[in-house]
């Protein structure tokens, strides 16, 4: 897998090959920036604002050519080495900065199947509510079907007369806690206000996983 900068190159070039093949077909208006290449003297400039030949040189020196490619074979071949050069002399530090720099979400952990699967739809927002399934044409309206409203995943979690009684239980299950939590989407999607320590979400954690199951028990989210 090429890096950012060995696409770059590896863009330039094409750029410049493309060009020099309308020069030997004589292509006039494409042929013109082969012209500029050949023709290139260099200058001072600023480094911001290098003329594109003076690129295409720059590329070929870093990719160990003397001239342009003769076809993309030659330059795959090119790009290729370079590629295998950058990762080999910086393997370390590439493993280093592929490694995710924040911890993984604590309900990833602590929730069984299905309630962490229903936990991250609702997350990406792709939980499966009447609102999603009409997007999708898997319905013909987005209304509620247990009470007419907006069928939003919104509405069916903190809404919905239908899961009242699961609810309530889960709303005096959090208040339970301590420190007590208050019932929320963002609770539901195991998010903590500010001002709540992390031993208490992961309390909560079970509590609204058993929410969750029942819910999309009823509806499958």
């Amino acid at each position: 897998m090429y890096d950012v900068r060995t696409l770059h190159l590896k863009s330039i070039l094409e750029f410049a090959m493309r060009s020099q093949r309308c020069l030997e077909k004589g292509v006039p208006l494409a042929s013109q920036l082969a012209e500029d290449i050949r023709d290139y003297v260099p200058a001072p400039s600023a480094k911001y604002c290098l003329p594109f030949p003076q690129l295409v040189r720059n590329a070929l020196a870093e990719l160990g050519l003397h001239e342009l490619p003769d076809d993309k074979a030659d330059l795959k071949h090119a790009v290729d080495n370079h590629a295998r050069v950058v990762w080999v002399g910086s393997a370390k530090a590439s493993a280093v900065a592929m490694k995710p720099t924040f911890k993984p979400l604590s309900y990833l952990y602590a929730d069984p199947k299905p309630a962490v699967c229903i936990r991250a739809r609702v997350r990406l927002g792709v939980a499966l509510s009447f609102a999603r399934l009409k997007m999708i044409r898997k319905k013909d309206t987005a209304s509620c079907v247990f009470c007419g409203l907006e069928g939003t995943i919104e509405h069916m979690l903190m809404a919905c007369p239908r899961f009242n009684t699961s609810r309530s239980a889960c709303r005096r299950a959090l208040e339970g806690l301590r420190p007590s939590l208050t019932l929320s989407m963002e609770v539901l999607c195991g998010v903590a206000p500010p001002h709540i320590p992390d031993r208490a979400l992961k309390k909560s954690l079970p509590i609204t996983a058993r929410y969750l199951s029942v819910v999309s028990s009823v509806q499958f989210l």
